[in-house]
C-alpha cells in the first residue's frame, strides 16, 4: 500500500505477544438482570450496561483506586464507594440513559450537594460532594449529558475536590449491602467521553470571497469552505442542524430574509425563510434552546433589542429582549451559560464591552464583561475547554487574533490567543467542527495530505472512532501514535492485508495482525473465530477492534505514547529498528502531534531508540492489572454476533 511500510516490520511483531488475556467488553450490550436469591427474599438485581460512560468527562484528567471498604470515622463506617478525583467543576454526566430519581441541592450531611440516577437498566447511582447540580427530580437524560459538577460539599470540605460515586444494583435510592456493590470493577472499564464533543473551534467568514476559515480547538488550521450560493449581503451562523455533535455553517440572507445552511459535508440545505426582507439590522444566532441536541436559528432585532427564534411549524417564537434598543454597536451572542445542555442568549456591546445575558427561563444574569471591546472588535461564544459552558470570547480584526477565556490557565488573565492573521471585514463565528469524531477524514488529510482510497477510509472511521474512544486513544499523544502507526501499517484501510504473503497468519487490518499466537489471543478477548476464519481480521468492525485490543490489551502503548517517545512506541509494537523507518513514523508522529497540541514545535519528543526507550517499551508490553488509575484505560470489546463468522472479504486491499 502506498505509504505503508507494511507489513514487514507486522510480521515479526508474533514473537511479541505476551499472551495476556482480558475479559471482553459487550459494548452497547444491554444490562443482564440477576435473580433474586432463591428463598433469600433479597431483591432483584441488574448488572450496569458495559457501554456505561465514565461519570467524569474529558479533557478532564481523574484519578482513582479501589477503596471498596475503607475506614471511615476510624472504622464505626466503611466506604461505599469509589473517589473519583478531578478539578473543581469538572462535569459529571449520567453514566448511563435514564431518570433523575432524587436531588439534594441544599450542603448538608456526609454527601453535601447530591444526585441519584435511576438508569433504565435499573441500577442506581448516587454523585456526592457535588459544587452545582444540573438537573432536577423527574427529568429525563441521556448518557453522557452533564448533570453536576465536581466539587467538595459535605464532609468532602477539607478534602481535594473528587466526588464519590456509589452503584446500587436492586435500583434502591441507598448505601445498603449487598444491593450497593464495589464501583471499581465499571467504572475502570467504562469510557470517558466529552461533553457533547468537547471544545469548540473557532472561525469566520470572509463576506468578499464567501469563504469560512476554521481552526480547531487547540488552533490548528482546517481547510478552508466556500459557500456556493452567496448574493452578497449574507452574514454568518453554525449551529449542530442534525445533532450528531457537529456544528456546521451557514449564511443568513437579509435581502430576502433566508438561512442558507451547509451540512456537515458542505452541501447546502433547503433554504429556510425566516424575518423580514430587507431588513438589515437583524443578525442572525443558532441554539439549542431546549436541550433536544439539535440547534435551531433565530434572529435578533438591533431595533427592538429583542430574539425570536422559528419554532415547530415555521413560526416565531414570542420576542425576549436583551440589550439596548437602536444601538449599532451590539452584538448577539447565544451559549449554555450553564452547562445543562439548553442555550441561552446575550448581547455584547461595543462600546465597553459589556455582555448582557439571560438564562434558559429568561431571567437576566448579572453582566460580564468580555475581554476587549472597540470598533474592530467582535464577539463569539462557545465552549473553549470542554465543561459544557460556553464563555463569550472575541475576534480582534485589527490584529487577527481571537481572545478566548478559560482556554489557557497558565496564560495571562486566563486568556487563551489563537492568532489567524488579519482579517478584514471578517465576522466571527464558532463550532464543534469534529463533533463526537476523535478523528476525522479531514484532519487524516490535514496532517498527512491527500490519503489514497479516501472514500474507504471514510467508510470505516466510525468503527475506528469507537474503537480509539473504548481504548483510551483520546489525548493529543496517543492519537498522534496510533495513528503514526495505522498510517504506516494500512494506510488507515480496514481491509488491508500484507503483500506478497498468501500463508494463513498474513497481516491483516489496520494494526496488520500476525501470527498464530496473536491471532488466537485476539479470537480469545474480542470472542471472534479468527482461528477458523483469519479473514474476520478484515471486517469493518473486526479491524478497528483488533487494532484497539492490540494497543491496549496485547500491550499497552498508551504508556510510551503518553511520554511522547515514538521510539518505545516502535518497540513496543514490535518493530525491529530500521533507522528509515523509525524516522518515518516519527515525522508523522510529531506532524500529528503538532495538530491535536496545537504546539508549533512539539516538546519532549523522543525518536532515538535508548535504554529509557526500551524500558518503557518493555513496561508497555507488560501491562498492569489492578492498583491504582489515572484515566480510564478503556478496554475494547465487540456486542456478541457483531461479526458474522462466516463473513468473507470481497476484495481485500493488499499493502
Amino acid at each position: 500500500m502506498p505509504g505503508s511500510d507494511g507489513v514487514t516490520g507486522a510480521r515479526r511483531r508474533a514473537r511479541w505477544s505476551v499472551g495476556v488475556v482480558v475479559a471482553a467488553l459487550l459494548v452497547g450490550a444491554a444490562a443482564t438482570p440477576v435473580d433474586a436469591q432463591e428463598g433469600g427474599g433479597e431483591p432483584a438485581t441488574a448488572r450496569p450496561p458495559a457501554d456505561n460512560v465514565f461519570p467524569v468527562a474529558l479533557p478532564h484528567e481523574v484519578g482513582f483506586s479501589d477503596s471498596w471498604h475503607a475506614c471511615r470515622d476510624g472504622c464505626r463506617r466503611r466506604h461505599k464507594g469509589v473517589d473519583i478525583m478531578a478539578a473543581q467543576g469538572a462535569p459529571l454526566v449520567a453514566v448511563e440513559s435514564g431518570v433523575i430519581a432524587k436531588v439534594q441541592d441544599v450542603d448538608e450531611g456526609l454527601g453535601g450537594l447530591t444526585v441519584w440516577l435511576r438508569g433504565d437498566s435499573g441500577v442506581a447511582y448516587y454523585y456526592a460532594h457535588n459544587s452545582a447540580n444540573l438537573v432536577v427530580e423527574g427529568q429525563r437524560v441521556v448518557r453522557g449529558q452533564p448533570i453536576a459538577r465536581v466539587g467538595r460539599t459535605g464532609n468532602a470540605r477539607t478534602t481535594p475536590p473528587h466526588v464519590h460515586f456509589q452503584v446500587n444494583v436492586c435500583g434502591e435510592l441507598s448505601s445498603a449491602e449487598p444491593c450497593t456493590v464495589n464501583p471499581f470493577p465499571y467504572v475502570r472499564r467504562w469510557v470517558q467521553v466529552p461533553v457533547d464533543g468537547g471544545p469548540d473551534g473557532v472561525g469566520w467568514y470572509r463576506p468578499d470571497a464567501a469563504t469560512f476559515g476554521r481552526r480547531t480547538e487547540v488552533g490548528s488550521p482546517l481547510p478552508d469552505l466556500v459557500h456556493p450560493d452567496v448574493a452578497g449581503d449574507e452574514v454568518p451562523v453554525a449551529g449542530d442542524w442534525d445533532g450528531d455533535g457537529r456544528d456546521s455553517l451557514g449564511v443568513y440572507r437579509r435581502s430576502d430574509a433566508t438561512f442558507r445552511l451547509l451540512d456537515d459535508e458542505g452541501r447546502p440545505i433547503e433554504p429556510i425563510p425566516f424575518g423580514e426582507p430587507g431588513r438589515t439590522d437583524v443578525w442572525p444566532v443558532a441554539g439549542d434552546f431546549d436541550g433536544d441536541g439539535r440547534d435551531t436559528v433565530g434572529l435578533y432585532r438591533r431595533a427592538d433589542a429583542t430574539f425570536v427564534v422559528l419554532v415547530s411549524g415555521g413560526g416565531a417564537s414570542a420576542p425576549v429582549a436583551v440589550g439596548d434598543p437602536g444601538r449599532d454597536d451590539t452584538f448577539p451572542v447565544v451559549g449554555d451559560w450553564d452547562g445543562d445542555g439548553r442555550d441561552a442568549v446575550g448581547v455584547y456591546r461595543q462600546a465597553d464591552g459589556v455582555v448582557a445575558r439571560v438564562d434558559d427561563d429568561g431571567t437576566p444574569l448579572p453582566p460580564t464583561r468580555a475581554a476587549a471591546w472597540g470598533p474592530e472588535v467582535l464577539p463569539v461564544a462557545g465552549d473553549w475547554d470542554g465543561d459544557g459552558r460556553d464563555d463569550v470570547a472575541v475576534l480582534r480584526r485589527d490584529t487577527g487574533t481571537f481572545e478566548l477565556p478559560g482556554g489557557d490557565p497558565e496564560a495571562p488573565g486566563g486568556i487563551r490567543v489563537v492568532e489567524v492573521g488579519a482579517l478584514p471585514g471578517a465576522l466571527p463565528v464558532a463550532g464543534d467542527w469534529n463533533g463526537r469524531e476523535l478523528v476525522t477524514l479531514e484532519e487524516l488529510s490535514q496532517i498527512f495530505g491527500p490519503l489514497p482510497d479516501e472514500a474507504a477510509v471514510a467508510e470505516g472511521l466510525p468503527a475506528l472512532n469507537a474503537a480509539m474512544l473504548r481504548a483510551g486513544i483520546s489525548t493529543p499523544e496517543r492519537k498522534a501514535a496510533f495513528l503514526a502507526t495505522l498510517r504506516n501499517e494500512s494506510g488507515f484501510r480496514v481491509d488491508a492485508v500484507e503483500a506478497g504473503d498468501d500463508s494463513r497468519w498474513r497481516g491483516r487490518g489496520l494494526i496488520q495482525l500476525t501470527g498464530e499466537h496473536n491471532y488466537r489471543a485476539a479470537a480469545e478477548d474480542l470472542g471472534l473465530d479468527l482461528v477458523g476464519n483469519p479473514d474476520l481480521a478484515l471486517h469493518g468492525l473486526a479491524s478497528p477492534a483488533i487494532a484497539a485490543w492490540y494497543w491496549t490489551v496485547a500491550r499497552d502503548v498508551n504508556v510510551a505514547a503518553d511520554a511522547r517517545d515514538m521510539a518505545a512506541v516502535n518497540i513496543a509494537v514490535g518493530y525491529e529498528p530500521t533507522e528509515r523507518r523509525d524516522a518515518r513514523r516519527c515525522a508523522d508522529f510529531v506532524a500529528a502531534l503538532r495538530f491535536y497540541s496545537g504546539e508549533a514545535e512539539p516538546e519532549g519528543v523522543n525518536c532515538e531508540r535508548t535504554a529509557e526507550s526500551r524500558r518503557l517499551a518493555f513496561s508497555a508490553v507488560v501491562p498492569l492489572l489492578g492498583g491504582s488509575h489515572g484515566a480510564p484505560t478503556g478496554r475494547f470489546g465487540l456486542a456478541p454476533d457483531a461479526v458474522p463468522d462466516d463473513w468473507r472479504p470481497g476484495d481485500p486491499v493488499h499493502g
